[in-house]
């Protein structure tokens, strides 16, 4: 699995974001790391220079052959916090799309 990592222009990369964002994909996703081709993580702070709570957000877009990209977003008020969230959100969605199409096949 390919995972590209963009900030938006307001922030610098925080040190250490990318060995982050993989170990929890990897973990988070477990056995469906294999059905996502790439993984499209974006930061972004929502209130730029201003200060607010969730103000960090992740955005995570999954690319899954045969299948529409599937993307997933969560606010939190720390980045760890908000990838952390996007990848719980992304796993949920996932194992859904995917069983509902395990079902679809078992009855065609």
């Amino acid at each position: 699995m390919q995972i590209e990592f963009s900030t938006d222009t307001s922030i610098t990369r925080p040190a250490g974001m990318d060995d982050h964002v993989r170990s929890v994909v990897e973990a988070g996703l477990g056995r469906l790391t294999e059905c996502v081709t790439r993984l499209e993580v974006h930061l972004s702070d929502v209130n730029r220079s201003r200060t607010g709570p969730d103000d960090k957000q992740c955005m995570m877009e999954a690319r899954v052959e045969g299948q529409r990209p599937m993307a997933v977003s969560h606010r939190a008020a720390t980045y760890e916090q908000a990838v952390n969230g996007a990848a719980h959100l992304l796993q949920r969605s996932l194992a859904s799309t995917l069983e509902r199409q395990r079902e679809l096949r078992r009855g065609a």
